[in-house]
């Protein structure tokens, strides 16, 4: 089931601005800057944030509006300071960047103990994602075939692991042929066009 844009726009604001104002964050940085912060400036003043907009494109930087505090990183390249930040968010950036498990290493990094990571994306194979995949030239394409090669692998491995939980439940209640013995097994699939992945720092 796929759900209007501006509901999937509603959730993503909604979360961000929980984490914010619940989980005592002071430091927030938001990856991917251009015209449109996920956070407005009402918002950052009212709870007295230190929010900092980051992109390796100095013309995306140029687009931040004014007030906002910018910092010129490539995260496929570049680590942020190391537990800088309490809550770290993209929206719409994840599926362009060519190098998806070199970030995902550097995000973790930047975050404080109990910091959160919250990333807003298209999935494989959604419509969003499928409009990037038809542009072979591009950077974003590149960057969404990266992390659709990663999702595979991990989805792989998940289910090899699942099988092996599965055959392990099997033979502890051998001699079981109900079936409901099985059920650990059973998965469950995201269909829709995006998706918002939460990634706390134990």
């Amino acid at each position: 089931m796929y759900k209007p844009f501006e509901a999937i726009q509603a959730d993503y604001s909604h979360l961000i601005y929980s984490i914010a104002a619940e989980h005592g964050v002071t430091r927030v940085c938001e990856i991917g800057a251009g015209a449109n912060p996920s956070m407005s400036r009402a918002f950052i003043e009212l709870h007295s944030l230190d929010y900092v907009r980051v992109d390796k494109s100095d013309n995306e930087l140029a687009l931040a509006p004014a007030g906002y505090k910018t910092r010129r990183v490539d995260l496929t390249a570049d680590g942020l300071d190391s537990g800088a930040f309490d809550l770290v968010l993209s929206r719409f950036v994840a599926e362009h960047i060519p190098a998806p498990e070199q970030f995902h290493r550097n995000v973790p990094g930047a975050l404080s103990a109990g910091g959160r990571a919250v990333h807003l994306f298209s999935t494989l194979y959604g419509l969003p994602g499928l409009s990037i995949a038809s542009f072979p030239s591009s950077s974003a394409s590149r960057g969404y075939c990266a992390c659709s090669r990663l999702a595979r692998r991990r989805g792989r491995a998940r289910s090899s692991q699942r099988d092996t939980a599965g055959a392990a439940g099997r033979q502890k209640v051998s001699g079981d042929a109900s079936p409901t013995s099985d059920r650990s097994s059973t998965t469950t699939s995201n269909t829709s066009a995006t998706r918002t992945s939460i990634a706390p720092r134990l």
